[in-house]
């Protein structure tokens, strides 16, 4: 298997509530109305050092070693930090 670049993701979890009114819509939306909003915040990068970005990658490249069929391959490990934080490794496309 031919080694590929490999990359790590950093995703945190946001959520907030708003209010808002769709003027002029008719139908209920045109009433004050309000929703609960969850934002993923991405970012990307070849080298990042805290201990959750290390686990996922630890893990791709120790499962990979593991495996004996070339057919398969593991492409992304996520590490969950917290409920609303993870790290993800993978191997680019």
């Amino acid at each position: 298997m031919h080694r590929m670049a490999a990359f790590f993701e950093v995703m945190i979890e946001r959520n907030f509530s708003s209010a808002h009114q769709l003027r002029g819509y008719k139908g209920k939306c045109e009433n004050l109305h309000g929703h609960n909003y969850k934002i993923e915040i991405y970012a990307r990068g070849e080298e990042l050092n805290p201990s959750a970005e290390n686990l996922a990658r630890y893990f791709l490249e120790y499962l990979n070693s593991r495996i004996s069929d070339d057919r398969v391959v593991v492409h992304k490990v996520r590490c969950f930090e917290t409920p609303t934080s993870v790290a993800t490794y993978q191997i680019a496309d």
